[in-house]
């Protein structure tokens, strides 16, 4: 089945905000809503599942560890950071036991999936950073 132009308007409907919507089709198109919401996949037939925070990273071409759990030789390092961050701001220093608990998992799904999406590519800015220095090398700089 071929979708012209001719199927879709725009209206005041269901998806007004956006101000356009689907008339003859079965099912919406894809649609964001609200400030941070992730676009779902209506189609009964497939099923579209969210990537990990992981596989964000793979996609940007870096490695599985790039955000794993910080290790215990960080631990000193970690405290202090938290020390300076409770006198800059007025409040209470955390304990060892909750230092080494947030070392566990020191950011959110939610900061990650932001950080992914507000990143560059790795293949890509080493490719262009490559081709720079070969034109460098060539002479043409």
């Amino acid at each position: 089945m071929a979708y012209g132009l001719d199927r879709y308007s725009w209206n005041q409907g269901k998806n007004a905000k956006h101000g356009f919507s689907v008339e003859e089709e079965i099912e919406p198109s894809l649609v964001a809503r609200g400030g941070s919401a992730v676009a779902e996949e209506t189609m009964k037939e497939m099923v579209v599942r969210r990537l990990t925070p992981t596989e964000c990273a793979r996609l940007q071409g870096f490695p599985d560890w790039w955000c794993s759990d910080l290790q215990d030789d960080d631990f000193d390092f970690w405290r202090e950071v938290w020390n300076e961050y409770a006198r800059i701001n007025n409040t209470k220093p955390k304990t060892d036991k909750a230092v080494r608990e947030w070392m566990k998992h020191p950011h959110s799904d939610s900061a990650e999936y932001k950080m992914w999406g507000n990143g560059v590519a790795l293949p890509c800015v080493d490719f262009v950073l490559w081709a720079i220095k070969e034109y460098e090398n060539e002479g043409n700089g």
